[in-house]
């Protein structure tokens, strides 16, 4: 029972006070320091996370502190496998009073705030979040952005609804989300069990930023003359990636300066700090240095995550088709949890939204290259069917998706659109990783580029037949993903694949085996070898239907564009049998 220099520590010093500044009471007898490390005991806590700050006084008197002491209450421990993700981009998403007009230009702000997501996640009712099995809500940048708007590459003038032009490192947008309204939604998504990851933008700055005018001098930023411009004329992504801005009003951090560095390195952990968040999504993570990820990661690391309160450390690597050892790159012990698995993304929508002549194979070779590439790495990757910048899925698989974004894609009533839509998400829910499901696209949400990809959420009352019955189905989805340890957990193993349908187990020690069949439009059933499936009957997960699996030879006879999870008929996940 002593302290790090060796003075024993007083049991009766040790007080526990949350952050709403609740003072628990603490059982000195419970106290236990033999593993070097302060034990306390608490009882009685809701469900939810709970933050504290631990303190205690040794023998001579010297005082410590732990200000990110955390704990979780909720049914099993959480491991980042388990999380399903949702992404919203806020001023889109809900305003204070709920749906949102149509901005009178696409550019335009549509008047989100996250008040109206707090109010949708406590109501579940109007856009509910919840029920598709979220555990896990990322928000678009809260930063304080210009009021004015800028011109676009295209040269048309665009506002700052999406947050990521910052003007301040730690300051939230009024408009979108005061402090107050932030914490406030903090708390309604951690008493619900639900993590909050934070989008950071530590690559640049807008103009108006104090730190552009302060710190220019003192070399904090990538400068050329003339301003060099990603993709612009001369300054190619490939050779200036590193050191390009976005737009000429845009000024790029150089991560190289050791100033810079550790300013940027604290106003990300400040946000996870202030408002107790449980993770980061960082942007533009290819135009800074690997070096600056890193510092992020374990600065966060180190402040914040323990094994009762892992952290979601997820990059955006925009990457193309066979981005593998760009991805692997950012990974391992000392990088990200976590990346966007961009090769599945295209993957799946060309064998599915535009039905590729390889198909549903070209799917499972993604999956098997990307495990490939990043085994042994820990990571956990992002899956999605689609984000804010692509066309959404829905109207890529209607064949109207091209075009200019300013002038928008009509929603498809076509019902083959939603099948597609339903499949697409349905892989991505029983494949490993952790599926992030973009705000829209569990109602097959249309859009072309931006900005029609990031038109505003519909009202409950406006969706068609075919987006309820999507969001339904996405549901399902996540209700069989949260009981079904082996699609969280399990590992991956390919069992069958050809244009029109793949299969694949997910299994493992103490795991009850799944088997997962994807299929395209096969005009024929499926007869294919199963080898190590345990033979037996099955009860498919979404409608009940019983099935036998052998491991010498399955027939099955699949719907066009379904996916279809089956359990051991004595799984307690198994529903009841039609």
């Amino acid at each position: 029972d002593a302290s790090r220099a060796g003075d024993p520590v007083d049991p009766a010093s040790v007080t526990l006070t949350g952050r709403d500044g609740h003072v628990y009471a603490v059982d000195a007898s419970a106290i236990s320091t033999a593993s070097g490390h302060l034990r306390v005991i608490v009882s009685g806590l809701a469900p939810g996370k709970h933050a504290f700050v631990l303190a205690a006084r040794d023998a001579t008197g010297r005082i410590a502190e732990a200000a990110n002491a955390t704990a979780w209450v909720e049914p099993r421990p959480f491991d980042l496998r388990d999380a399903v993700i949702y992404h919203v981009m806020v001023d889109r998403y809900r305003g204070d009073d709920g749906a949102l007009a149509t901005p009178t230009t696409p550019s335009a702000r549509a008047g989100g705030t996250l008040r109206g997501l707090t109010r949708a996640l406590e109501a579940g009712g109007d856009g509910p979040i919840l029920p598709l099995g979220v555990n896990m809500i990322w928000l678009s940048p809260l930063y304080a952005n210009p009021k004015d708007d800028f011109p676009g590459n295209d040269g048309r003038s665009y506002s700052s609804y999406h947050g990521y032009w910052p003007i301040a490192a730690r300051e939230t947008d009024s408009r979108i989300a005061p402090e107050a309204d932030v914490d406030a939604f903090l708390a309604a998504a951690h008493a619900r069990g639900v993590r909050v990851l934070f989008d950071v933008v530590p690559n640049h700055v807008h103009q108006e930023h104090p730190y552009w005018a302060d710190k220019r001098a003192a070399h904090w930023f990538n400068e050329a003359t003339p301003t060099c411009v990603c993709g612009q004329g001369a300054c190619d992504w490939a050779t200036h990636g590193l050191s390009c801005w976005f737009a000429p009003y845009m000024p790029d951090f150089d991560w190289t300066n050791g100033d810079m560095a550790r300013q940027g390195t604290d106003d990300v952990a400040w946000w996870v700090d202030r408002f107790d968040g449980d993770g980061v999504r960082i942007d533009a993570v290819p135009m800074m240095p690997r070096a600056a990820t890193r510092r992020i990661v374990s600065a966060l690391r180190t402040r914040f995550a323990h094994p009762g309160n892992p952290m979601m450390l997820l990059g955006e690597n925009f990457t193309g088709p066979g981005g593998y050892n760009l991805l692997k790159y950012q990974l391992g012990p000392f990088g990200l949890d976590s990346q966007f698995h961009f090769p599945l993304m295209w993957a799946l929508r060309g064998a599915v939204a535009s039905e590729s002549a390889a198909g549903m194979a070209d799917v499972q070779s993604a999956v098997v290259a990307g495990e490939a590439a990043w085994r042994d790495s820990g990571a956990v990757m992002a899956t999605m069917i689609g984000n804010h910048d692509v066309t959404r899925f829905s109207s890529e698989s209607a064949g109207d998706a091209s075009g200019d974004g300013w002038s928008p894609a009509p929603q498809s009533t076509d019902p083959r659109v939603y099948a597609k839509q339903r499949l697409a998400l349905g892989v991505i829910f029983t494949l490993p990783g952790a599926p992030v499901v973009y705000y829209g696209d569990e109602v097959a949400l249309a859009g072309r580029n931006d900005p029609d990809s990031r038109r505003v959420m519909p009202a409950d009352d406006a969706l068609t037949d075919g987006q309820r019955e999507t969001r339904a189905f996405v549901a399902k989805l996540g209700k069989a993903r949260s009981c079904i340890a082996a699609l969280r957990r399990g590992a991956f193993r390919a069992l069958f694949a050809d244009a029109e349908s793949m299969a694949f187990a997910r299994e493992g020690d103490g795991l009850e085996t799944a088997v997962v069949v994807a299929s395209r439009d096969p005009s024929v059933g499926i007869s294919a070898v199963f080898p190590g499936v345990p033979p037996g009957a099955y009860v498919e997960a979404l409608t009940g239907a019983q099935a036998t699996l052998t491991s010498e030879l399955t027939k099955l006879d699949p719907a066009p564009f379904s996916v279809r999870i089956y359990v051991p008929r004595t799984s307690v996940c198994a529903p009841p049998t039609p």
